[in-house]
């Protein structure tokens, strides 16, 4: 009965925003991009915090103090599950980057289209190139854009190569790279282990509709996120070391988060955005 509550909930919680997303297009279609933009990632902030309560995910929150609000980033994480998007626009206002076959999902295409998700053919070289600049057209109209450079969700145990194409987009715009850990640490109050990884981990040819019903069961689960320090991207930057910088960052706080040897002096603050003694780092780019 509580499954089947949610997913009516988690139904008219869409359909809300989808309605809301059509009139704030409507209204503002005079606006600027960046007014235009920003009105819909607010909304899907809005959406995004909705789901988290609903779906009962606590989000551990860890935020470098670096990170300046109202700054537009190009956002990058690592991927596991349809649930790093609403962890990540539950805590900045952004676009998306989405694979085409999402914008024919009903329902959560349509809201992905409205919110101003750019949709790329992954198998097209034109269409990735095309997706680049309209990534650096965004960033340029002062808009944060998040990217999955994996190009796929992994099974959660691991980080998987990352592609640079994507990350072209921040050093043609010379906009900041904020890179951002997702790690899914607990199932109902026991830690994620090899059993329980598969219920919040969306990977390979798992079924979407199977997935998200057996997610709507849980009674909680708990992520851990974290948001490092940004890092500056100018046009004399090497994107494949740009690319290999942060990567190296997010998978480096994903083993550690995934071995249970996280700091424990860390300040850890649950579903907020307040800021963190910035971390120590050995990496040679700042």
């Amino acid at each position: 009965m509580k499954r089947l509550l949610r997913f009516v909930s988690f139904i008219c919680v869409c359909v809300d925003c989808l309605l809301v997303s059509a009139l704030a297009q409507l209204i503002l279609c005079r606006a600027s991009a960046h007014t235009r933009g920003r009105v819909l990632a607010r909304i899907t902030q809005t959406w995004a915090r909705t789901l988290l309560w609903l779906l009962g995910l606590q989000i551990e929150s860890q935020l470098h103090t670096n990170i300046v609000p109202d700054t537009n980033y190009l956002l990058v994480a690592n991927h596991q599950s349809y649930l790093d998007i609403i962890i990540i626009a539950a805590h900045f206002p952004t676009q998306f980057v989405a694979k085409h076959e999402v914008s024919r999902w009903p329902l959560l295409g349509w809201l992905a289209a409205l919110g101003g998700t750019i949709f790329v053919e992954r198998e097209s070289t034109h269409s990735s190139v095309r997706c680049v600049y309209r990534v650096s057209r965004a960033l340029r109209a002062g808009l944060s854009v998040q990217v999955f450079p994996e190009g796929t969700t992994s099974d959660g145990t691991r980080v998987l190569p990352f592609k640079p194409l994507l990350l072209a987009a921040a050093v043609r715009s010379q906009t900041p790279v904020l890179p951002l850990t997702i790690n899914f640490t607990s199932v109902n109050g026991e830690a994620v282990n090899d059993e329980t990884r598969d219920l919040l981990c969306w990977h390979g040819e798992m079924d979407f509709v199977q997935h998200f019903w057996r997610l709507l069961a849980l009674r909680e689960a708990t992520a851990q996120f974290t948001a490092h320090a940004p890092i500056a991207a100018t046009r004399t930057d090497s994107v494949t070391a740009l690319t290999e910088h942060v990567q190296t960052q997010i998978a480096a706080d994903f083993v550690i988060a995934a071995a249970h040897e996280r700091t424990l002096t860390w300040h850890v603050t649950t579903t907020t955005n307040a800021p963190i003694a910035p971390k120590t780092s050995n990496s040679p780019i700042a």
